[in-house]
């Protein structure tokens, strides 16, 4: 077929061209709002990404709603690389022989254009045969030489390259392409076949092979790279806990993956001046062998392994997003990508089942991390083919849909629901973007927002009940309301920039000076001492008698209040307390129940997990079951899967991974005990790591610190000078107290905390030597200038340690 470049845009009659808001009053900006909803009759679109009449931010009147969803821009996370799916030789042969030359161009921009398509920014293509293939092939089908003198790449060139060009040539410069082997020629592997097992011989690569498959990647993307196409990042296998025997599969441990990639795929990519980033895994969040994310922890355990990658990938097809953000708070320099979900009739049908999970599953992933949502097959045929390893082994079609389908008897396409559920992301957020702050409420109103490269905010809300909800929405000083349809995914655009700041985190209670908790009829509570040091020194005790799910009050502590009847949550994202935990030496979740004034409860497992003996933080998101009243909340209820003795303290509301906690002590230091590291652990908000060696300070993550996931370190094999401070503002001149959680193994020159800069001289105090943590003070501070630097100072020898972790300054009056 003749070449076709694909350079005109062709008017979609389903979606006009998008013209940017305007801003309609001084109040605020308009609001652009596109929906999408699934037919009564269920069987396709009511609204396809249809744009609605423009809505207005006005002043904010201050008055809360139960579905209020805040957007706090000021609050970033991971930056987008983009949105998209796989041009598999199924999508390919489909695009080159089904089609004519306007097909073509129709279907391509539709999916690639930003203005009259959906604007796709990423495709993952695969390294050879998938399961979605019209024959099996590779790119050295014959034994040879480790160098593979006999590469040949001419398979790719007959359809599927000339796709991926017409693909990148709508928006030039906005696709990024990754790749991904599903399984190396047979001859590499353990069972002489490119199936993940064969003759009940698991496939795995030969351990002489290993140089020679490293090659094979190599060379797949030297051939792209030299046709014009920079391959962005690879991953090294397909689903490597899968032993498929029915398509290509090549099944490899964590322990041979860090061998492959460490000794072996890096090196040979540096030497062939290669920079593509390396994902690890590339399989669901939970699997036969490695459950809830252990591969990639386990992978990045041997630092060879975990330098040599730039972070995992992602599935949908076990499991919760969640996982995402476990390995992420693991290993936070260590990014995320989503790489596979498809959408099929053996999971979840089209068109509302499938509109539904779909449009919870993109929020979600995004909310956990990831910096890409790619979907499988970007075209398949009416039957969900051409998919030769299912009907040869197991006698059937796939069933997979493709975000659109080509319909071989037509000679048409069409879209698909998948096609609308990424389009409400992949359209409007550009490469570039951040994920920002907005309030989500589980399992009824789900949301997720960004900010573009040029500033303009995205808000994507996926209205999951069968019902119409009116939702507040609240961008700092400015507000509107907007009814959502039942069971509907919209898109809001906007520009400008926030006025206003961020709600700042309140008590629940932080359990020190009252009685209001009590236990079900299957636990008991009690007063405790808490050396969870964020609110304070009391907390409680809850003894539960039996295993299993807590319920919703029998197994658990029941909170109240410790100054009203009730509080209003609705500003906020999570609860967040501390947990010491005396059962489970490997951890466990926690049950968060909450109850409104009325009675109504909504419930949620915790995503973070406990650690044995010792104070950890959890947050959970705040509850927001449908008929919940989240601005009157007036218990919260915890409870354990086993049984035992399990210690709480500071129960609040807050918004963000971050202390999450109010001022304790009228604390006056940003990010006391280190938790809020803005996704980089390296650069903790707030503070400063200097000195003449600072690199020898760092934040350490582990279940021994004075509170919460980090404490700060001093440390180096060599003799080092290391600075950790901040500088405190606007002080009202008078006298103020310091106080630090403090370890140290002893040795140092000098290891201190300090004060200055507060116009007299330097006031400092010696950490002493105890691996314990202990408290250390400075009282009587006479601030003069209305300013203070506090900090901790080290000079070490080769060898010393010290820690330190919650920092204190607050007026001597209110200690």
């Amino acid at each position: 077929m003749k070449k076709k470049i694909i350079s005109c845009l062709l008017a979609i009659t389903m979606m006009a061209a998008w013209t940017p808001p305007v801003f309609a009053s001084e109040e605020g900006p308009a609001v652009a709002v596109w929906v999408s909803k699934v037919n009564a009759s269920d069987s396709g679109m009511e609204k396809g990404l249809e744009q609605q009449t423009p809505l207005q931010f006005r002043m904010d009147d201050g008055v809360n709603i139960s579905n209020l969803i805040t957007v706090e821009e000021n609050n970033t996370y991971q930056t987008m690389d983009g949105f998209g799916a796989s041009i598999t030789e199924a999508s390919a042969h489909l695009y080159q022989t089904e089609l004519s030359n306007q097909q073509q161009i129709s279907m391509m921009t539709a999916l690639f254009d930003k203005e009259t398509g959906i604007g796709l920014s990423m495709l993952r293509q695969p390294i050879g045969a998938t399961d979605h293939c019209v024959a099996p092939y590779t790119f050295a089908s014959s034994e040879q030489a480790d160098s593979l003198p006999g590469f040949d790449f001419s398979h790719e060139l007959k359809e599927i390259f000339p796709t991926v060009e017409d693909a990148l040539a709508v928006e030039p410069g906005r696709v990024k392409v990754m790749a991904s082997c599903w399984s190396p020629p047979g001859w590499m592997k353990q069972n002489g076949s490119e199936l993940g097992m064969y003759n009940n011989v698991k496939g795995t690569l030969k351990t002489s092979k290993y140089q020679a498959y490293a090659n094979y990647i190599t060379k797949f993307i030297q051939n792209y790279e030299s046709r014009g196409i920079d391959i962005y990042a690879i991953t090294p296998n397909n689903e490597p806990d899968h032993a498929s025997y029915d398509w290509p599969a090549l099944p490899m441990s964590h322990t041979q993956a860090q061998t492959l990639v460490a000794d072996y795929l890096r090196p040979t990519l540096t030497q062939n001046g290669i920079d593509a980033k390396i994902l690890c895994w590339d399989h669901s969040y939970t699997t036969t062998n490695y459950r809830e994310g252990s591969y990639p922890l386990e992978f990045y355990e041997d630092a060879d392994a975990r330098n040599a990658v730039d972070g995992s990938a992602w599935h949908w097809y076990e499991g919760d997003e969640e996982v995402m953000s476990v390995v992420h708070k693991e290993y936070p320099s260590k990014d995320i990508w989503f790489t596979e979900g498809s959408g099929g009739e053996w999971g979840f049908p089209k068109w509302k089942t499938a509109f539904l999970n779909q449009s919870s599953c993109v929020i979600n992933i995004a909310r956990n991390w990831s910096k890409s949502i790619i979907f499988w097959n970007l075209a398949l045929d009416e039957n969900g083919g051409p998919d030769y390893y299912y009907d040869v082994n197991q006698g059937h079609n796939s069933t997979n849909r493709g975000l659109v389908t080509i319909d071989t008897q037509t000679g048409n396409w069409e879209y698909n629901v998948d096609y609308y559920t990424l389009g409400h992301v992949s359209k409007f957020v550009d490469p570039g973007a951040v994920r920002i702050d907005s309030t989500s409420l589980d399992g009824n109103i789900e949301t997720v927002a960004f900010k573009n490269p040029d500033g303009g905010k995205v808000l994507v809300l996926a209205n999951l009940q069968d019902a119409a909800q009116t939702v507040k929405i609240r961008w700092g000083d400015r507000s509107m309301t907007y009814t959502m349809l039942p069971e509907s995914l919209v898109t809001m655009t906007w520009s400008g920039t926030q006025t206003g700041t961020d709600t700042e985190p309140i008590w629940f209670n932080n359990l020190e000076n009252n009685t209001n908790y009590s236990a079900g009829t299957g636990a008991s509570v009690s007063p405790a001492a808490s050396t969870a040091n964020l609110g304070g020194s009391n907390g409680i005790k809850l003894t539960t008698t039996a295993n299993g799910d807590p319920g919703t009050a029998s197994q658990c502590a029941t909170i109240t209040p410790q100054e009203s009847a009730s509080v209003d949550g609705s500003p906020y994202q999570y609860l967040t307390f501390s947990v010491k935990d005396m059962v489970n030496p490997g951890s466990c979740t926690v049950k968060v129940t909450f109850v409104d004034m009325n009675g109504n409860e909504s419930s949620a497992w915790s995503h973070e997990k406990t650690v044995y003996e010792n104070w950890t933080r959890v947050w959970v998101p705040v509850g927001g079951a449908l008929g919940f009243d989240r601005t009157h909340i007036a218990q919260i209820r915890l409870g354990f899967y086993w049984k035992g003795d399990y210690y709480i303290d500071d129960i609040a509301f807050c918004n963000g991974y971050s202390d999450g906690i109010p001022p304790l002590s009228n604390n006056l230091v940003s990010n006391a005990s280190f938790e809020d590291d803005g996704s980089a652990v390296a650069q903790p908000k707030g503070w400063h790591f200097e000195g003449a060696n600072p690199e020898s300070t760092y934040l350490e993550k582990n279940s021994n610190s004075a509170s919460g996931r980090f404490h700060v370190v001093h440390y180096s094999p060599q003799t080092h000078d290391a600075y950790t401070w901040q500088t405190i503002y606007d002080l009202p001149n008078g006298t103020y107290t310091l106080r630090a959680m403090v370890q140290s193994g002893g040795g140092q020159t000098q290891n201190k905390i300090l004060a200055t800069d507060f116009g007299a001289t330097e006031m400092s105090v010696d950490i002493p030597v105890s691996t314990p943590w202990v408290q250390v003070e400075i009282d009587n501070i006479q601030v003069t200038n209305g300013k203070c630097t506090v900090g901790f100072y080290t000079e070490g020898n080769s060898g010393d340690w010290s820690c330190v972790d919650n920092i204190e300054f607050f007026p001597a009056s209110s200690g």
